[in-house]
């Protein structure tokens, strides 16, 4: 169903080998209530049928369009913020180019189904409070014991269904490319006083967990990996290392270090101060209780303070 310009989306999917999700994702975008005016997907370089399934999707829809990659190796590190950032900065030229007005952009995930007023919600919650600059709903994936939701905090909007306010991704310039895209978007975000906030009440299902789509542990050595990128602290470290290693599997804790001391060999640091600074302020209280000073900000900005 198509609306005014004051409901107007763009929307990224990045993809690779993923064609026993896309059927679930395609079905899922075009039965929204509210469909994106164009819809961005990004190839990067499949072997399997994936590719195949999304050009009979952009042969049926004209607001559907594919940037095809050359092929590369799957990572879930600053490879695959290399790709989207491809994606957003090539959606908004054709967007420009067909003279299309929007006011919210979104990224969503291969893996991803989300209900079939997901994005109007989202849009109607942006819409109603002037302040918000990126949001997403809830993350569930289906388990032993049925849906069950990726609690995270609900100041930090999840990086695979998101939604920006179109201000707020032009004023942070667009999509970041580093470790933890969706973190860094929302520090800065933060930095410029826009209001975060993750609905779990508007449902997005995932088929795996976050960062398992090359597995568990190698998901863990990127992370280790990224928060020596982004200047988490040995001390940190080693506490998450700590963490990981007393839940099942264990060996996500070893992975997470192999990670960490992988960065630290090779000194690679994020130029961003403020990112920089976040994580210099970051306590073990902070991880233990699930706060931290920057959401903590985006609280009281939420209350008005």
């Amino acid at each position: 169903m198509r609306t005014n310009n004051t409901r107007n989306y763009l929307l990224v999917t990045c993809f690779k080998n993923e064609e026993e999700n896309l059927p679930h994702l395609l079905r899922s975008v075009t039965n929204q209530t509210i469909t994106p005016i164009l819809w961005l997907l990004v190839d990067d370089g499949s072997t399997d049928n994936s590719l195949h399934i999304v050009e009979g999707l952009a042969k049926e829809k004209g607001w559907v369009e594919i940037l095809s990659l050359p092929r590369s190796e799957r990572s879930i590190g600053i490879h695959i913020a290399e790709i989207c950032s491809k994606g957003f900065n090539r959606i908004r030229e054709l967007a420009k180019n067909r003279n299309l007005e929007y006011r919210f952009i979104g990224l969503l995930d291969a893996d991803f189904e989300v209900e079939e007023s997901y994005f109007e919600q989202l849009i109607e919650k942006m819409m109603n409070e002037n302040g918000l600059g990126i949001v997403s709903g809830g993350v569930y994936t289906f388990g032993k014991r049925g849906k069950r939701l990726e609690r995270t905090l609900e100041s930090l909007p999840r990086g695979g269904a998101r939604l920006w306010r179109k201000e707020c991704f032009e004023q942070t310039g667009g999509y970041s490319i580093t470790y933890s895209s969706d973190v860094v978007s929302a520090i800065h975000a933060l930095e410029y006083g826009w209001k975060l906030r993750q609905f779990r009440d508007i449902i997005a299902i995932q088929s795996r967990p976050t960062s398992a789509g090359e597995g568990r542990l190698r998901g863990h050595i990127e992370r280790g990996r990224g928060d020596y990128y982004l200047g988490r602290t040995a001390k940190i470290a080693l506490f998450r290392t700590i963490r990981y290693s007393t839940a099942p599997p264990s060996l996500r804790g070893l992975a997470y270090l192999m990670g960490y001391l992988e960065g630290a060999r090779k000194g690679l640091k994020t130029g961003d101060e403020i990112v920089r600074s976040y994580y210099l302020k970051e306590k073990v209280t902070d991880i233990m209780f699930k706060k931290r000073w920057i959401f903590d900000l985006n609280d009281r900005n939420q209350a008005g303070l």
